[in-house]
């Protein structure tokens, strides 16, 4: 198997790089009229305020799931965020440790002290400051030091795939780079939010001047301004980072912004001006912060429209998207909303946990993942079938598919498992990222619609197993999941 590091950058670069495939590859796992159909099991974690016990909760219900922490998680000052590649969760307790959830094992590590902030990077790496100022970088449990020391507290923290740490500066602006083998680096501008891609490719910070793109690998001209008419109050890049979304304290608008140029390539009508914005991990809703009052609205982005208004406070984890869920506060409670079957309908509730703090998770131990609208229900697949496929492919070729990966019981129509990376109704933004897959070295392939109202799905495979593309959707650490093709679907080499 090809490590995830490896594999995720050269799919990130075919991702990023292909601009005609803008307007899809942030959102892969919508079909179309699915108005954003969970991408696979969604979990989320529940950390008492005060320590104690962690729980994991299936969130569509927020019925208690099959999973036991085995220690008592300390009192937590704040969640970083989750490593799922390692089922790690990453927090910092009152007494300034860095410490993990293990949830595999439901066991509790302390990695370091004297930490005042930290942030989790795009390899699962974990970039901790301290009291000084100094920044070390932890992966895989090892720690190693970044050069130099940041010159004062920052706004921002985001961490890269090559390991560097990039810090926004508040007060006069501007941005520090940190790494482990060169100096610091300190590009100066004005003050404003933030943000950054997953893979840290890119970090877009909103001045009274307008939005300055900042591209930490690049050799020459690392950073430009995109000029905007009203200055931003808040912003969010796309899972794929083509998109950039954009919200003013002035506007009753979310812009959506094309990541490579800054050009406007659509504007979503809001209730009133805003104030932040959360993505959730596939790209298919973006939940966004009233300017005033306590008040989220969620915008469903395969319709570019206004799913859903809910009463709610906003906080540093809620409300928060897991797969097709909304989790929000209410009065003392914890509340799951339905989003996929439109008007937020509630689906769970847990009294008493608005005082506790709340992590998603797209993991859950034994849930199956569901299949996307379209597709066959998936089945068990016989191991060892012919044109057995790794995730990186050979040679840039698509995978073979003239065999099935096995026939079900009972003679049921054979399947075959897929990795779907994107789906559009362009079939030539789909071959094109088709042929971009395998120049990097994935089998990709296209499966044709079956239906008019179906789209050209681009995908990975076929895998012997859906265990096999479960361990390859790990490494591919970008989000994915696992469909299952009859033999009458028509592949596109």
């Amino acid at each position: 198997m090809i490590h995830r590091s490896i594999l995720g950058l050269a799919l990130a670069a075919v991702l990023l790089g292909c601009g005609r495939d803008a307007a899809e590859a942030g959102r892969p796992d919508l079909a179309a009229g699915t108005g954003g159909a969970p991408a696979g099991p969604a979990g989320v974690l529940r950390f008492p305020a005060a320590g104690g016990t962690a729980r994991l909760y299936a969130a569509a219900t927020l019925d208690t799931a099959a999973w036991r922490a085995a220690a008592a998680v300390p009192a937590l000052e704040r969640v970083i965020g989750p490593d799922l590649e390692q089922r790690f969760v990453y927090a910092l307790d009152r007494k300034r440790n860095l410490v993990a959830l293990e949830l595999e094992s439901g066991r509790i590590r302390t990695l370091l002290p004297g930490v005042h902030r930290a942030a989790v990077g795009p390899d699962g790496s974990v970039f901790a400051l301290d009291s000084a100022r100094g920044v070390t970088r932890v992966l895989r449990r090892t720690p190693l030091r970044l050069r130099g020391a940041l010159p004062g507290d920052p706004t921002a923290l985001y961490g890269t795939i090559g390991g560097t740490l990039i810090a926004v500066r508040g007060g006069a602006g501007g941005l520090q780079t940190l790494s482990p083998d060169r100096a610091p680096k300190e590009i100066e501008f004005p003050a404003g939010p933030s943000t950054a891609t997953l893979w840290g490719d890119l970090v877009a910070v909103g001045t009274d001047t307008g939005i300055v793109l900042y591209a930490p690998s690049a050799t020459r001209d690392p950073h430009r301004t995109v000029e905007v008419e009203a200055e931003p109050a808040a912003m969010a890049f796309s899972p794929s980072g083509h998109r950039l979304y954009v919200v003013s304290g002035e506007a009753a608008a979310l812009e959506v912004r094309n990541r490579f140029d800054g050009s406007l390539e659509s504007t979503v009508g809001l209730p009133g001006p805003a104030a932040g914005l959360r993505g959730d991990r596939y790209g298919d809703w973006l939940v966004v912060r009233a300017a005033s009052g306590d008040s989220a609205w969620v915008v469903d982005l395969a319709g570019d429209s206004v799913a859903a208004r809910v009463a709610t406070r906003w906080d540093t984890d809620l409300p928060a998207v897991a797969g097709g869920t909304l989790l929000v506060r209410r009065g003392g409670d914890v509340v799951a909303l339905d989003l996929a079957s439109g008007g937020a309908r509630e689906t769970g509730r847990v009294e008493g946990g608005a005082k506790d703090r709340w992590v998603p998770v797209g993991w859950l131990p034994g849930a199956p993942e569901p299949a996307p609208p379209g597709t066959e229900p998936t089945t068990d697949v016989a191991a060892g079938a012919e044109g057995e496929a790794s995730a990186g492919g050979s040679g840039g070729a698509a995978a073979d598919t003239s065999a099935s990966a096995g026939q079900t019981a009972g003679g049921a129509v054979p399947q075959r498992v897929y990795l779907q990376i994107s789906s559009s109704q362009n079939p030539e933004w789909a071959r094109d990222l088709r042929d971009q897959l395998r120049q990097a070295g994935l089998g990709a392939s296209v499966l044709e619609p079956q239906r008019d109202d179906d789209p050209y799905r681009v995908v990975v495979g076929p895998y012997p197993s859906r265990e096999a593309a479960e361990e390859a959707s790990r490494k591919l650490g970008r989000p994915s999941f696992i469909i299952a093709a009859g033999e009458r679907d028509s592949v596109a080499r």
